[in-house]
């Protein structure tokens, strides 16, 4: 029994063995969705070396494409990782696992703070439960998502030192806070609901100090244009931009106001379902999920019921000290910027934009379980309570550990995270599609299937994916244009790829992948005429790209072009003399039209340019001969 109390009141190593209980299976687990803005990949496997490149770029980026958000802090968090431990997963969760503890003890001493006339086993029981919240797995599950781990304890280190300044007065709790605000935003904005939270909760408890409260949303601001300042610096201006899809969140193309507030009551009762009740999590919601047109459904209702009940109680509890009242702040205000008002997000909602509002939840459930069970909330401990909150505690208790072990396992990898998410959600356009994308760029992967009927299963599964889009979604250009990649490349399909890209190509005439793949097949087929056509449209778009040139050249030969086709080359060798594979081209032209002297000429070009390329050597010794 000594040493069970040395645990209990050593705080860090309860919870660390809470964290570790819950969440140890882990280790075991790779990488999964979008860890290599992060990690597995990134430039962060660099170590301290990537410092520079981290600062002065974004979060994510895609060939100088789709760069969006600022985090810094997070990837130096990984780069530290990498400096002193290498590129291993387990390491990375293990460290997860670790800011996952520290998370639970700084929101133990907050709610200390904030429950100042309850005994400490109140503040512990609500600290225990928020810690085995079914919905924290893909928080602490998923490396990508440290960042919300460090913003959250950078958030308690902001309320910890701004409640001793109230406190004690003394202006250096003013400096922590600043710099934690500004390493929050640094971070993510996840610490944008506690502007309001934060100074809410110090008034109620410090009534009469409006000036410090003034002075401590004052800080904030100054955190959030410290960190304006340093993206504006650091970062090349005008290339930001995230291209959003429309199966990630119909909001980007749809703005209308009565979209917007449906899919906000959808949002809030499918958050009051997923702490309720937390079964079927995905790691990608999206389009297709939710009912987010409708204001009759099941989740619209809850949304509305709940949100009404919220307001009403907020204002008839303020001047109270209700615990109940900090469950609407904690909730309320933390669940709103991921409502779809305030800002779109993508994926519509996540089981991760719960992680901070259920600090509410479970404020919430610990008192309504002393209330009800224990009769009374002002307990001496919990040893202390009676048998009725200890056994219902216990069971409920038990079946989150359950359901979040169990959730561990499916973020093992990729592949298992998309397959077993995709059997809870087959209506999500975005899950059909990573879990299809995901076999597709594995498909000449040696490693990655064991043997022949086993990639045959998948590349099944990965065709019945993407037709379940398009059963959802007729005009996704993307199933589309992997269904015809699936017959080009595992069938040798070239005629049945054909109509996939020719209507993908009709949806979206941009997309210079489903271009070159259509002419591909088009030349496959020997529809010479059309290949011609389109892969001189994609020349004049584009007279760099080696893919194009190479296709064109094949084409123009098949189509008896060689005097055409001598021309356009002829002109690119001067544009572009450093290409030596045009030279090949050329001998290729005056080959197809028996000319072998210039050919020869060409192709020794080329051999002295590339002096040990034996298929080079091998052509210009027949042509000597």
């Amino acid at each position: 029994m000594k040493y069970l109390d040395y645990i209990y009141e050593k705080k860090f190593i309860l919870f660390f063995l809470i964290s570790f209980l819950l969440y140890g299976n882990t280790l075991n687990n790779g990488y999964a969705i979008d860890d290599q803005f992060v990690t597995e990949n990134s430039y962060t496997n660099k170590g301290l070396k990537s410092i520079k490149k981290i600062f002065t770029s974004y979060y994510a980026e895609n060939d100088g494409k789709n760069n969006y958000e600022y985090r810094p802090i997070v990837k130096i968090s990984f780069a530290i990782e990498h400096q002193f431990f290498g590129v291993k997963p387990w390491v990375g969760h293990l460290i997860n696992v670790i800011l996952y503890s520290i998370c639970l003890l700084l929101l133990f001493k907050v709610l200390r703070s904030i429950f100042y006339n309850y005994s400490e086993s109140f503040s512990l029981l609500i600290t225990i439960i928020f810690a085995f919240i079914p919905t924290h797995s893909e928080v602490v599950a998923s490396l990508k998502n440290r960042d919300i781990l460090i913003c959250f304890i950078f958030c308690m280190f902001i309320f910890i030192h701004l409640e001793s300044f109230f406190r004690t007065g003394k202006y250096r709790f003013l400096i922590y806070t600043l710099i934690f605000s500004a390493l929050s935003f640094l971070t993510k904005f996840d610490i944008l609901p506690f502007f309001i939270i934060i100074p809410l909760v110090l008034y109620k408890k410090y009534k009469t100090k409006l000036i410090p409260i003034a002075l401590s949303i004052s800080i904030f601001t100054i955190g959030f244009f410290i960190f304006r300042f340093l993206k504006r610096s650091l970062l090349e201006k005008g290339m930001s931009e995230r291209i959003f899809k429309y199966h990630e969140n119909p909001l980007f193309f749809d703005e209308s106001w009565e979209l917007r507030i449906s899919t906000a009551f959808n949002s809030l009762g499918f958050y009051i379902k997923m702490l309720l009740f937390p079964n079927k999590m995905v790691c990608y919601y999206g389009y297709n999920t939710l009912d987010t047109y409708n204001f009759i459904s099941l989740y619209s209702i809850l949304g509305i019921l709940i949100g009404l009940v919220m307001i009403y109680y907020f204002f008839k509890l303020f001047k109270t000290e209700n615990p109940f009242w900090y469950v609407i702040v904690f909730f309320g205000i933390g669940i709103s910027m991921y409502l779809n008002i305030v800002r779109v997000v993508p994926g519509i909602v996540a089981d991760r934009f719960l992680f901070f509002s259920s600090i509410g939840f479970a404020i919430l459930l610990g008192y309504t379980l002393l209330y009800f069970l224990n009769k009374h909330t002002h307990i001496v401990s919990l040893q202390k309570t009676n048998s009725n909150f200890k056994i219902v505690s216990l069971i409920i208790l038990v079946c989150y550990s359950y359901s979040v072990i169990s959730r561990n396992t499916e973020w093992k990898n990729r592949v298992t995270l998309y397959g077993a998410d995709i059997k809870k959600m087959p209506s999500s356009v975005a899950l059909n599609l990573l879990y299809s994308n995901e076999i597709l760029v594995n498909i000449k992967n040696p490693n990655f299937f064991k043997d022949e009927r086993t990639k045959a299963n998948y590349i099944n599964t990965a065709t019945s994916a993407l037709s379940n889009v398009l059963k959802i979604d007729s005009l996704n250009t993307t199933a589309l244009n992997n269904l015809a990649f699936i017959k080009q490349s595992v069938y040798n399909d070239f005629a049945g790829a054909i109509p996939y890209y020719q209507k993908a190509l009709a949806i979206d005439s941009t997309k210079f992948e489903i271009q070159f793949n259509l002419c591909y097949c088009l030349y496959k087929t020997s529809n010479f005429q059309l290949a011609q056509g389109l892969a001189l449209k994609m020349f004049m778009e584009n007279s760099t790209n080696q893919q194009v040139l190479d296709l064109m050249s094949y084409i123009l030969i098949e189509n008896k072009k060689t005097k055409e086709g001598i021309q356009i080359y002829s002109k690119l060798r001067n544009e572009q003399p450093e290409n030596n594979s045009l030279n090949i081209i050329l001998g290729n032209f005056h080959i197809s039209a028996l000319d072998t002297a210039n050919a020869k000429i060409y192709y020794k070009l080329a051999l002295q340019n590339d002096p040990n390329n034996h298929q080079l050597i091998e052509i210009v010794s027949k042509l000597s001969k």
